[in-house]
């Protein structure tokens, strides 16, 4: 416990730096830039925020659905509508599927310089670093 206030102080710097960090909308790229903290701020109720890799990534998508599970839990907690879904890709390819596929009910950004992505504390991983997290000692027979 004695690291508590610590952390604390870690979380806020690191939420304070990604507040202005901003994000693109891919159904329309031609409007401004938003700041992550925009998407947040004046929300009316709690705010659910997914990061997806690739949004025609197998495992993205299952992250999708896990996250979606959520969804009627909320919904039965705080009402229909008030919780805030965004999603964060990091570039655009395979988001018409993922869209047209309906694998996340919020609004989904851009953060294609991995500006947001990298302050979060989230690190590129490829396909071996993803196969060694799932294949461990306690997977392994």
């Amino acid at each position: 416990m004695g690291n508590a206030p610590t952390v604390q102080v870690a979380k806020e710097e690191v939420m304070r730096e990604a507040a202005q960090k901003t994000l693109t909308d891919p159904d329309n790229p031609s409007n401004p830039p938003v700041t992550f903290e925009s998407l947040y701020k004046d929300s009316p109720g709690p705010v659910v925020v997914k990061f997806f890799r690739r949004f025609g990534c197998v495992l993205c998508r299952e992250g999708a659905a896990e996250t979606m599970k959520l969804k009627p839990l909320l919904d039965e907690k705080y009402g229909k509508g008030v919780v805030n879904w965004i999603g964060i890709g990091l570039e655009k390819l395979g988001y018409d599927e993922f869209k047209e596929g309906n694998y996340f009910p919020g609004k989904i950004y851009l953060d294609e310089g991995h500006e947001l992505y990298t302050t979060a504390g989230f690190n590129k991983i490829g396909m071996m670093g993803i196969v060694s997290r799932f294949v461990t000692e306690g997977t392994i027979s």
